[in-house]
């Protein structure tokens, strides 16, 4: 893999541990091990011992979480007095909820671990800096498509490996001169685009879980018609994406153009080869190892990324210092043990946001009845298909108080099974749903994209949602519209 030097580690040395530090590392890593242990068992034993430790980081973890966490939990405690009130099957419902939510913290502790090997890849430097010197336009496209890519192999390690080296070649023009504002603008067109090309991934990819938990939610849609129409989707919303970045920044282009502002661009950069081939080798390395983890424990691509992201960032950063002969032993074990002591408690906000998210949702779900929906099933074919055109809207606005969208797909799945009636046909409910899925990833703060995005990066995941993409949401959700009615005429 990466054979060449590496760059300065955040700190080759453990910080120095105090007693709520330890409590909070080792209650972390236990929700990371025991959560994903579970999912890979069914063990209920893993599942208490998962359960337990979440439970006790938030008890002596309050330090590492911030006021959003806290009003998130505030919600689910008050969920969970609703739903004991009401439902005689509360313990079970909680039981499922809290077993839910340390799988989603689990995941965003071992998924962020990527980042600590990235950021002191020289490779990633190289090109970082080698993309960051193409035109604006070509970058764009490379950068979505790229991320397109990986993350339909790779699901959100995608993420991990891209922003370090966006961000490497951001500070590259940053030591060249650019000024403060270029750079700015430089790292959001570069992020967004790059989260863009993530997001679309989970409408058509049968890699990931949205597809692999929809078609199983809505049976009787043909994986063909999946397949073809959820990319169709996502390539018009990448042209999307495209043309809306163009047309958002030209008028700053030309501003900066006519009054000099504009930096003088630094000549393109011949291709880092070396670099090129040492990320390569990664990427093939944790693709191999999650198929294989998959293949050996008979388990969903998910959960083998999760399995293998430790050990691909401890043999990348190995590979980082091999060249350092008999020091490197030490180098990589003081990494190892930063990677549990500074790295796991970093990722505790985030953790907590994502766990109590769908802490809420599931609790949310447990409290509203499945007759709601049956109003949907009472208009007319074009009545019954402004409701599937409405489904995605309804996904992103309960988004925003953090009720995630593999929630509210299963609620709406298992209460339309209840009535025994879709109000469309399964393919387009589908397709309808799943863009719904990618249009919250980058509208809410409290979903996978921009929480991940805020760990790798620490940018505003506000920002990361509806401050940068508001434009490009909306344009994006008028096509689907009009998409979906052309899918309907096939499907109907």
């Amino acid at each position: 893999m990466d054979e060449r030097a590496a760059l300065a580690p955040p700190s080759t040395t453990s910080p120095t541990l105090t007693a709520a530090r330890r409590l909070t590392a080792g209650t972390l890593c236990a929700v990371a091990v025991f959560g994903l242990a579970h999912r890979l068992s069914g063990d209920l034993w893993t599942m208490r011992i998962a359960i337990v430790s979440l439970l006790a980081f938030l008890a002596v973890g309050q330090g590492a979480i911030q006021t959003r966490e806290r009003i998130l939990i505030a919600v689910a405690v008050i969920l969970t007095v609703v739903d004991l009130s009401v439902d005689p099957s509360a313990p079970a419902t909680i039981t499922g909820a809290l077993a839910q939510a340390s799988f989603l913290a689990a995941f965003m502790i071992l998924i962020g671990v990527l980042k600590d090997a990235a950021v002191t890849s020289a490779s990633v430097r190289d090109l970082g800096e080698y993309v960051t010197r193409q035109k604006p336009s070509r970058r764009y496209g490379a950068i979505a498509t790229g991320a397109h890519t990986l993350t339909a192999l790779t699901n959100v390690g995608a993420l991990a490996l891209l922003t370090p080296l966006i961000q490497a070649g951001v500070a590259a023009g940053r030591a060249a001169g650019d000024p403060p504002f270029i750079s700015a603008i430089k790292e959001r067109r570069q992020i967004t685009a790059m989260q863009r090309g993530f997001a679309v991934v989970i409408i058509w990819a049968p890699t990931t879980v949205t597809q692999a938990l929809l078609i199983t939610m809505f049976p009787g849609a043909a994986a063909t018609t999946i397949l073809v129409a959820g990319l169709g989707l996502a390539i018009l919303w990448m042209g999307v994406g495209w043309l809306e970045d163009l047309v958002r920044w030209r008028a700053t282009l030309k501003t900066l153009t006519q009054t000099g502002g504009l930096p003088q661009r630094r000549p393109p950069l011949p291709a880092p080869r070396g670099a090129m081939a040492d990320l390569v080798a990664v990427i093939l390395a944790l693709l191999v190892a999650v198929v294989v983890a998959a293949q050996a424990f008979d388990t969903e691509v998910v959960p083998a990324l999760m399995m293998v992201a430790p050990l691909v960032t401890v043999g990348w950063i190995a590979t980082q210092n091999a060249g350092l002969g008999a020091r490197a032993a030490g180098v990589v074990r003081r990494r190892a043990v930063g990677l549990l002591t500074r790295t796991v408690p970093q990722s505790a906000p985030e953790a907590v946001t994502l766990a109590a998210a769908g802490y809420v949702g599931a609790m949310l779900a447990a409290v509203v009845p499945p007759e709601a929906v049956a109003w949907t099933l009472e208009f007319g074919p074009v009545g019954q298909f402004a409701v599937v055109a409405v489904l995605p809207i309804a996904i992103v606005a309960l988004a925003q108080v953090a009720v995630t969208p593999i929630v509210f797909s299963v609620f709406i799945a298992s209460a339309f099974a209840d009535l025994g009636a879709l109000p469309g046909p399964p393919a387009l409910m589908i397709l309808s749903i799943a863009a719904g899925w990618s249009l919250s990833l980058t509208c809410s703060p409290y979903t996978a994209g921009p929480l991940i995005l805020r760990r790798l990066s620490g940018l505003d995941p506000f920002d990361l949602a509806w401050g940068w993409h508001w434009a490009y949401n909306a344009a994006a959700y008028l096509t689907l519209v009009a998409y979906l009615g052309v899918v309907a005429a096939f499907v109907w």
